[in-house]
């Protein structure tokens, strides 16, 4: 007969040869089990325990090796009683191949435990029997350790999102992309990127986002693509560029290159008598660029060998008085907005 001898919620199993049927009567409290059909048609007999203190005082007794021996046979009894049901009683099971040193198993178990604990949406459950497996990590062979604390980061990272609790998810999904890069896994490495981002996204963290995906670029040789229409964004953390147009190529290349200008531009302030526009026009009537910007400093761009002298003499010729003169870094706003035609 299969024996289940519980204590409130606690239950401890014996397999069906067990070596102390006196014991069991004694726990028993001279009372009747009651009779339980497991989910393969076994019918079961379940104890009760009189007092707390008895369950204590005989599983204390138990030598280290005969507790072990007993949670493992238990853990695996129950298997083969509940078979597909078994995710029903994980928690439990996990409890029985750990208490086992059956580490593998303890750490399967509690991760089908947590995540039938987030499809009930009881994330902070989910999220302690997520962290218990990654304590116990550790207790097994060197070669599997990785694969698991990637799964388990990313799960408790899940859960920690989803709870709003950004620092510890963020810092869950670091640790994904780290073991992820360590296994040589592209595709891990891919999926922990996407959730830290988005992370760092809900969390409005995206100056972190910026130097998370510089740091990648730049320091872990990691190929990133980054599409974003905020330039300055782009400049900061890429190296190349590939603008596009209704939906054509219209500029491609590094950076820096992209950047040089086929002329000089400057920054220039004037005073002007008359009104400031003719004056554009007329530096525009020149064969110059000229972009104003939210200040009173225009952006002028010179073609070929022109510089500050052309310009010296066209605003001498328009009595126009230059304030401000001095070489302009072109941006990517530059580069995008000729590649596209925007003046």
């Amino acid at each position: 007969m299969y024996v289940h001898v519980r204590a409130e919620k606690q239950r401890v199993a014996f397999g069906k040869h067990c070596h102390d049927p006196s014991g069991l009567q004694m726990l028993g409290d001279r009372r009747c089990g009651l009779v339980e059909e497991l989910p393969d048609g076994a019918l079961a007999t379940r104890y009760s325990f009189a007092h707390a203190l008895y369950q204590n005082y005989l599983y204390d007794e138990m030598v280290s090796k005969r507790r072990v021996l007993l949670h493992r046979q238990a853990g695996d009894q129950l298997l083969r009683h509940y078979g597909n049901h078994a995710p029903r009683i994980a928690a439990q099971l996990a409890m029985h191949f750990e208490r086992g040193r059956d580490y593998g198993r303890a750490i399967e178990y509690l991760i089908q435990a947590g995540d039938h604990a987030t499809q009930i949406y009881a994330n902070a459950e989910a999220e302690r029997h997520y962290s218990h497996a990654l304590g116990l990590v550790e207790k097994l062979p060197a070669e599997e350790q990785t694969e698991r604390y990637v799964s388990l980061y990313q799960k408790r990272g899940a859960v920690n999102n989803v709870m709003s609790r950004f620092d510890q998810a963020v810092e869950d999904f670091k640790r994904m992309l780290d073991g992820a890069h360590a296994m040589g896994s592209p595709a891990l490495e891919h999926a922990a990127l996407n959730l830290l981002a988005l992370t760092l996204f809900t969390s409005h963290r995206m100056d972190e986002m910026l130097e998370l995906v510089r740091d990648l670029a730049h320091n872990k040789g990691v190929n990133l693509i980054l599409s974003s229409h905020l330039l300055p964004d782009v400049e900061y953390t890429c190296d190349h560029v590939v603008v596009m147009d209704k939906g054509a190529i219209a500029a491609s290349g590094p950076i820096a290159a992209l950047k040089q200008p086929r002329g000089r531009v400057y920054e220039l302030r004037v005073k002007t008598a008359g009104e400031l526009d003719l004056f554009i026009e007329r530096l525009r009537a020149a064969g110059l660029e000229c972009k104003q910007t939210d200040e009173d400093i225009m952006r002028v761009f010179v073609p070929g060998e022109g510089g500050a002298q052309q310009l010296f003499a066209l605003a001498a010729a328009e009595r126009v008085q230059v304030r401000h003169l001095r070489p302009s870094v072109p941006t990517l706003e530059d580069v995008f907005a000729t590649a596209v035609g925007e003046q």
